[in-house]
């Protein structure tokens, strides 16, 4: 039968944490790829560059794994209830060429006519026999209807295949009956072959269609569909059947490069890993009642993959915003209510640029009209969405940063109708930037701090047209972090309660509330009751800049030699980038590193020896 109950990869040895500690490390790099880590800021992060890495002694190789990827494959077998299961970096692509090509020489395959393209390829490619067989049509959804036992059991017996391949769940979201269609190829020894590329979270919650575990024999997803890995990254499933690991292995050599992408196969990894952890049952409540809010609508209907047309002629946004000069001016906002992709702008602009073109004279364009009231009306829009009494009653304090642009005109307004009492940094509309406009981390130190001195539930921060917002809390991020990654324990001490409702609220989304601890109290009240406990490796302290927090922190661990820090903890402290840590000597401490930023910094901190 299927595993309902995935196994993510095992902490110790994940991907992820074995890029991420290269990354980290102080590294000549003798080796591919030519950009060795860096060159790529304007194309692609900085850490994702160092992360793209080949076959190292601690990164394993793809076509004969030993170590991490050996590991991970093991684990994704364990999340899919596989025999084995291979990292692919070329898709589901891939994986239909290798089920194929680990078909023996005298193997007759039966071929769908509605299958992806590249399983013809895959066929061409394996020179295996294949009968192809025209599916059904569902006459309601206007597609190609699903194949049912019956059907295919007739099939196998006019056909004499010994391998079926079908598509499950297709490009729609229609799902085949699996466990039917295994019993009738079974039936006639015949193997099982499931594209299911678009189903790579069905095993991860049992309110979705079952998985192809325990019913076919090889099977494929791509994750980088409907998980969260890169494009290209996908995998392939081996069930209990007559083909071996190794010819599969094999099949896939012939087929994958020898230089495999390490992001990919992270990034699958990574999503495998987060799938386990998601709240598949809130995304089924979302989908569902969004088909039927577009089912309400008059002339419109919903399908697994609706299509929609509207009559509306667009807008034009007239902006200053956080880009550079040359992309600020028109946007043209599409009658989906987005803005105009880049296909679409450049037919603008070549109609536009045509010498014949039928403009619309002077006396043709409508009436103009003045909303003068539109901003209200947009909030009335908003406040029918969400529940607002509810807010109302949480008399949150908040704090805004709308970087002197449009928000400054509406921002407070709108979240004190909310019950909100608001606390706001550079809020003069049209005086000009004071911080760099984008609300990236780097450029929100003020509101971070803003958020930490007046001990705020949540930090909002705009740019200066309002169409981008970023927020600051005490979420417990890092700590979540850590547990996401594979710490054992982690125990967050925070003063304010509404701060600690917020850590436990992501703790229980996460589902890792069983191994992260919250205590509502002062910092050194927090690290009296830690007394007694085995070391920490690390300790994280993230107090409000300014106020000393962190200097009465670090004399307490000198003072009182507790049990939870030895000689190999590492105190990490987020501090402003002003903030004196000489007195460090003083205590037997030492800071042995320090990452800068724009407005605060990270100060790396041990016992001396």
């Amino acid at each position: 039968m299927e595993n309902r109950t995935p196994v993510t990869p095992a902490p110790q040895h994940t991907l992820p944490r074995i890029l991420g500690d290269f990354a980290q490390g102080d590294v000549a790099r003798f080796h591919m790829p030519g950009h060795k880590g860096r060159g790529l800021g304007r194309f692609l992060p900085p850490e994702a560059a160092r992360c793209d890495v080949t076959e190292l002694s601690m990164t394993d190789n793809l076509h004969a794994p030993e170590g991490c990827i050996a590991d991970t494959q093991l684990a994704v077998a364990r999340a899919y209830g596989a025999r084995a299961s291979f990292l692919l970096v070329n898709g589901s692509t891939a994986a239909l060429q290798a089920m194929l090509l680990s078909l023996e020489p005298d193997d007759r395959l039966l071929l769908y006519r509605d299958c992806h393209r590249s399983a013809i390829s895959a066929a061409a490619l394996a020179g295996v026999e294949t009968v192809l067989e025209t599916p059904g049509f569902d006459e309601a959804a206007g597609l190609f209807a699903m194949p049912d036992a019956d059907a295919l059991s007739a099939a196998l017996a006019r056909t004499g295949a010994t391998a079926v391949l079908i598509t499950s769940p297709n490009a729609y979201g229609y799902c085949a009956d699996l466990p039917a269609l295994s019993a009738a190829a079974h039936a006639h020894g015949a193997l099982l072959l499931v594209d299911a590329a678009h189903g790579a979270h069905f095993p991860f919650c049992d309110a979705l269609p079952p998985g192809a575990a325990g019913f076919a024999d090889l099977w494929g997803h791509s994750q980088h569909k409907t998980l969260n890995a890169l494009t290209q990254a996908a995998t392939l499933h081996l069930g209990d059947c007559r083909i071996p690991p190794e010819r599969v292995q094999r099949a896939l050599s012939l087929l994958q490069t020898t230089s495999p992408s390490y992001l990919l196969m992270s990034s699958i990894d990574w999503a495998v890993f987060m799938a386990a952890r998601d709240d598949w049952r809130a995304h089924i409540r979302r989908c569902e009642a969004l088909r039927r809010e577009i089912g309400a609508i008059a002339g419109l209907s919903a399908a697994p993959a609706p299509t929609a047309e509207t009559a509306a002629s667009g807008a034009i946004a007239i902006t200053a915003s956080h880009n550079g000069n040359e992309w600020n001016a028109l946007k043209f906002i599409g009658p989906d209510g987005l803005f105009l992709n880049q296909t679409a702008n450049d037919e603008l602009l070549d109609i536009y640029n045509q010498p014949d073109s039928n403009y619309v004279t002077e006396n043709r364009i409508r009436t103009e009209k003045c909303l003068p009231d539109a901003f209200r009306m947009h909030q009335e829009k908003i406040l029918r969405s969400v529940n607002a009494d509810a807010i109302r009653k949480k008399h949150f304090r908040v704090a805004v940063d709308c970087c002197n642009g449009v928000g400054a005109l509406y921002s407070r307004k709108f979240l004190e109708s909310l019950g909100c009492e608001t606390v706001s940094i550079f809020d003069t509309w049209g005086n000009g930037f004071e911080r760099p406009p984008e609300p990236v981390p780097a450029h929100l130190g003020a509101l971070s701090e803003c958020v930490r001195k007046h001990r705020c539930a949540l930090g909002f921060a705009q740019d200066p047209d309002g169409d981008r917002i970023s927020l600051v809390s005490g979420s417990g991020a890092i700590g979540i972090e850590a547990l996401s990654r594979g710490a054992e324990r982690a125990v967050f001490i925070e003063q304010k309660k509404e701060a600690a409702s917020c850590i436990r609220e992501n703790l229980r989304f996460t589902h890792l509330e069983d191994r992260g601890e919250v205590l509502v109290c002062d910092v050194l009240d927090g690290l009296n009751r830690l007394q007694g406990r085995e070391p920490f490796h690390i300790l994280f302290l993230d107090p409000p800049y300014g106020q000393g927090e962190e200097r009465r922190v670090l004399e307490y661990l000198a003072r009182r030699n507790p049990s939870f820090v030895d000689d190999d903890t590492l105190i990490l402290v987020e501090a402003a980038k002003k903030t004196d840590f000489g007195y460090l000597p003083s205590l037997g401490l030492e800071a042995f590193r320090v990452k800068e930023y724009k407005t605060n910094m990270h100060v790396f901190i041990r016992r001396k020896e």
